[in-house]
């Protein structure tokens, strides 16, 4: 027994469950990508052996609350967090045994009370000679798990045994043909609601309007219309009353008499008694079954569950139609002794009080079709209070109410009826955010208490930090930019075109902002500077409304694929507009473009990925010199209008204020050709004195106008890039050789660099606090933005455990850079956007901001463990011990940086819980994202625990483990956007191929790794 207690307890077998939970989970989000949510759940989620893996962690940790005596003071905070993991753990499976979820669809002046379980149930409905019982099981049907569901039923005293044995989403009941099958005839009716095929089978009947149609009945007694086989490939009809008789090719028609036999074809149009149908397709053997109906036109299906009913001597097969969220018709099998009833679907639930939607409310922003927030009006109606309560649901608001809560989560298509999200889980998410609350406490506790491990890591850095002689550093800066002389068109006034940037512009998304932002943006997209040849963005795009032709001849698109220049015709880097069109206009490259789109993103070549990029900047050329991308005017201050762009004739305005509108423009642009500065800047004003008159309700502030405008033309982060990364470059090699050297290290330049780099770091503080008023949102809601922000916390790291070692401040100076210069490449989009609502709570700041710090100390530690083993390369038996003290002391601050990254990447998951909670109605749903968070904390919390296991001790297994680690946080920040589905898809795109960086990195990490190994195992050896 004691050697159960003692592998139960070990900490082998806590590393072996970190691991192999990890494991699992990441398996789990790739199945759920291929074969769905329900996939997921049936394979992993929903297993016992998943819920085993838990329980023997909890085993496990409570087990080493007596292994390593924790109930002592001293060690309060680890006990604090261990217990608070067992309540994070009963939190859970409340909500999973007794919570529960669902939907709840209501129509504007409707009262419901019922709402739709948000999983799937199949429920068995049985009667016969004794009545009615009914069986509700729910189940995770997918492609992948078709056979989840399996029941026992009898039928007087005959047993009959129940399983489902496919599954097709998005499907249609329709025959398959299968030699040895039944005839089948497809019979299309249409009246004024649509068209709805149906398929007949000899012997069978259907009604249709009060008119009976029959294939081949054995008693044709009360068949309106019979249907027969005229041999193994037609069939004919005969009615009982006059028919008419079209065709739907050429359009003739005839009257058919009563019982004329007429043979039916696929194109002929029968109607009589206000019945129309026709023959879709005879199939002379076939059977019925689901079929995929691939694109959008199976989007709004149901998806097809197929069940076999067997007993001992005969089976049945019965194919019912049901998907989650709905509640469907059930499919019946009569038997000779009674009947089997079965639906697949959400299981409708009752409340125990009524909610009735006055009205539904949807706002746009400005001139989009983009939501900017939605909201439900309702009033509670509880009839054994005899309470009514008006109440407003929408994102981030809930409606709390005995038990219930509701979540304003989708609505109808015609924005008349809304989808309530209700969860009914107050004790489970009440315990596990207490969990939440006390691990967080323990966490934040554990880096200020005495004997803890991050202060005896503290202690250890400060011994070793006297030991050492201060490093030094040498700074320099910066580069100088040379300029080549080309012959460019003329430059426009500089005050000419500032006024004119002054302009407000509305973007696609509804944003407003001046108009300098959209020339940044445009010169980004087509130069990838926010400068060009000494033109500033406005002067650039104003010289392309004065001087077309000369700027259609400016080589600015960049062109790197040999072949694509030889199409082209050009031999430099950058071709111009001109250069992709022939002499009569046509486009050199639009076949080839069209061939790329057409093909999946993760299959395209490198021709294809740069036709597709630079086919982007010829269009936003064409967008940008034709004014399509100007949308300058209001329109009588409608949010839900899009303003008017100068080349397009106006609507909805007077005649005087189109006539404006059709004129300014070009009255400007002919000013600025004249050199007549006074006349352009007048037109200016009356734009803007236009807009203002227009637009006036809408447009924000000066204040905010003028902000945007030196934000754009600071470019702090792309500035920053530069600087850190040169700088970081830099510090990084002179660090080294002071390691090497000693003599080279000067303590006045560690001191110079502490200050330079505390400084931008201000500035970087700066500019995303410029870039937050001017967006009016935390400037971490998109990639652009959390790349920034991933970069601001890195560098606070840097600075944190500076006075520890010199070398951590450049080495994050160094990344801090790197990360900038990927935050401008081209998937990036630096563009200040509008909110999708969700992302609309104060929650969103709180979750991104802790978890993306969390990003920057795991990001560090990562940095210190590739310096650890750089440096172990460099040791010789002269620089052994100076280089062992260094080593040693980065080791422990990179230790101290890996518990603040996962203390901070837990306490933010938490945080996405709460905000999961009070967005979605849950506070944990397996997301992809959430889920690979997870495995993000129990690979580091692995990794910081590796010193207890025996056989991962040592410097060298830790500082490989901080860098093989990391390609978690790379997954859970990149990949999972980019390459898995879920709920987290605003912040990501399209599949795309897996850059070649990422292989590069692998094999010199891996050579990395095996060198450093080798080295360290010779120095000790000699």
């Amino acid at each position: 027994m004691d050697r159960v207690i003692n592998f139960l307890t070990s900490r082998q077998l806590m590393g072996a469950l970190f691991i192999l939970l990890a494991v699992v989970l990441s398996i789990a989000t790739f199945l759920e990508n291929d074969f769905g949510y329900n996939a997921a759940r049936a394979l992993v989620y929903n297993t016992w052996w998943f819920e085993l893996i838990f329980l023997l962690l909890a085993i496990n940790m409570f087990g080493n609350l007596f292994a390593f005596n924790l109930w002592r003071w001293s060690k309060f905070p680890v006990l604090l967090f261990h217990l608070s993991f067992f309540i994070i753990i009963v939190g859970a499976a409340i909500t999973r045994y007794v919570g529960f979820e669902g939907s709840m669809p209501i129509r504007e002046g409707e009262i419901s009370d019922t709402y739709y379980s948000s999983e799937g149930y199949v429920t068995v409905e049985v009667e016969d000679q004794g009545g009615t019982d009914v069986v509700h099981e729910q189940v995770f049907l997918s492609a992948r798990t078709p056979r989840e569901f399996s029941a026992r039923v009898e039928i007087n005293t005959q047993t009959y045994e129940i399983e489902s044995v496919s599954y097709v989403q998005n499907a249609a009941v329709r025959p398959v043909e299968k030699p040895g099958g039944q005839p089948l005839a497809g019979i299309l009716f249409s009246s004024s609601v649509g068209r709805e095929e149906q398929f007949l089978a000899p012997g069978e009947r259907i009604n249709r309007q009060g008119v009976t149609f029959a294939f081949e009945p054995q008693d044709p007694a009360g068949v309106d219309y019979i249907i027969r086989r005229k041999d193994r490939e037609g069939i004919v009809l005969q009615s009982r009353k006059t028919l008419q008789k079209s065709s739907m090719t050429s359009g003739t028609q005839e009257s058919i008499a009563p019982a004329t036999i007429v043979e039916m074809q696929p194109g002929t149009l029968f109607s009589s008694d206000n019945v129309k149908f026709a023959l879709s397709r005879f199939w002379p053997e076939a059977e019925l079954g689901p079929v995929s109906v691939p694109g959008q036109g199976g989007s709004g299906l149901s998806d097809v569950v197929s069940f076999r009913i067997s007993t001992d001597d005969r089976s049945y097969d019965l194919h019912v139609t049901g998907k989650k969220g709905v509640f469907d018709e059930p499919n019946t099998l009569t038997l000779p002794d009674g009947r089997i009833s079965i639906r697949y679907g959400s299981l409708p639930l009752q409340l125990p009080f009524a909610i009735r939607l006055n009205d539904f409310q949807l706002e746009r922003y400005p001139g989009s079709e983009s939501p900017s927030s939605y909201a439900s009006e309702v009033t509670l109606i509880d009839q054994r209070k005899d309470l009514k309560m008006d109440y407003r649901i929408f994102m981030n608001n809930i409606l709390n109410y005995d038990g219930y809560r509701f979540y304003q989560s989708s609505y109808d298509r015609d924005e008349k009826g809304t989808i309530l999200s209700v969860n009914r889980d107050f004790l489970g998410t009440i315990i596990t955010y207490l969990g939440y609350f006390l691990m967080s406490v323990s966490m934040f506790w554990s880096l200020f208490a005495p004997k803890t491990r991050f202060r005896q890591l503290l202690q250890k850095t400060n011994t070793i930090y006297q030991k050492r002689k201060s490093l030094g550093l040498l700074l320099l800066l910066m580069l100088s930019a040379t300029s080549f002389a080309q012959e460019m068109p003329p430059r426009a006034d500089e005050d000419i075109a500032e006024k004119l940037g002054q302009l407000w512009v509305q973007d696609k998304g509804g944003r407003i902002k001046p108009l300098n932002s959209l020339h940044q943006e445009i010169m980004v997209k087509l130069v990838k500077h926010n400068s060009f040849k000494g033109f500033n963005p406005d002067q650039m795009l104003l010289g392309m409304f004065t001087h077309p032709a000369e700027w259609q001849r400016v080589p600015l698109i960049t062109v790197k694929h040999p072949h694509l220049k030889e199409l082209l015709g050009v031999s430099g880097k950058k071709a111009a507009f001109s250069d992709f069109f022939l002499a009569d206009r046509s486009y050199k490259i639009k076949e080839m473009v069209d061939a790329a789109y057409r093909k999946n993103p993760a299959n395209r070549d490198k021709l294809e990925q740069e036709l597709i990029k630079v086919d982007e900047q010829v269009n936003v050329f064409y967008m940008a010199q034709s004014g399509e991308l100007h949308r300058m005017f209001p329109v009588n201050n409608n949010r839900e209008e899009p303003w008017l762009i100068p080349s397009r004739a106006p609507e909805g305005l007077s005649a005087t204020d189109s006539l404006f509108v059709a004129s300014a423009m070009p009255a400007f642009i002919v000013a600025v050709r004249e050199n007549n500065s006074g006349r352009a800047l007048d037109v200016l004003g009356d734009i803007s004195d236009f807009q203002d008159a227009h637009g006036g309700k809408l447009l924000p502030s000066d204040a905010i106008r003028n902000a945007e405008i030196l934000y754009n033309r600071l470019n702090i982060f792309m500035w920053l890039a530069t600087f850190f990364f040169v700088l970081g470059i830099v510090l990084v090699l002179y660090n080294i050789l002071g390691l090497v050297y000693p003599p080279v290290s000067k303590k006045w330049i560690n001191t110079a660099a502490l200050w330079i780099i505390g400084i931008a770091f201000l500035y970087h503080s700066f500019g995303m606090a410029l870039r937050w008023y001017v967006s009016g949102h935390a400037p971490w809601s998109n990639g652009y933005e959390s790349m920034i922000f991933i970069a601001w916390a890195l560098l606070l790291a840097g600075l944190l455990f500076s006075r520890r070692s010199p070398l951590v401040l450049s080495v994050t100076a160094l990344f801090a850079g790197v990360v900038l210069m990927v935050s401008h490449l081209s998937w990036m989009n630096p563009e200040i956007t509008n909110l999708v609502p969700v992302l609309k709570s104060y929650w969103l700041t709180l979750h991104v901001a802790v978890i993306i710090g969390g990003y920057g100390f795991m990001t560090l530690g990562a940095l210190l463990g590739f310096m650890n083993l750089l440096l172990t390369t460099l040791k010789t038996k002269e620089n052994k011990s100076r280089m062992s003290l260094a080593i040693d002391e980065l080791t422990a601050i990179n230790e101290m940086a890996l518990i603040v990254g996962l203390y901070l990447m837990t306490i933010g998951s938490f945080l996405g819980g709460v905000w999961a909670n009070e967005s979605w109605g849950r506070y944990w749903g397996w997301d992809p994202k959430e889920t690979w968070s997870l495995i993000t904390i129990l690979i580091y919390a692995f990794v910081v625990h590796m010193r207890m296991i025996p056989g991962l001790r040592g410097r060298m297994a830790f500082n490989t483990a901080s860098i093989l680690a990391f390609a978690s946080v790379i997954m859970t920040y990149l990949g999972v956007n980019y390459y898995l589905t879920g709920m987290h898809s605003y912040a990501g795109g399209d599949p795309v191929p897996i850059p070649s960086a990422v292989y590069y990195s692998v094999v010199i990490v891996s050579v990395l790794i095996g060198y450093a190994y080798w080295k360290d195992r010779k120095i000790k050896v000699n």
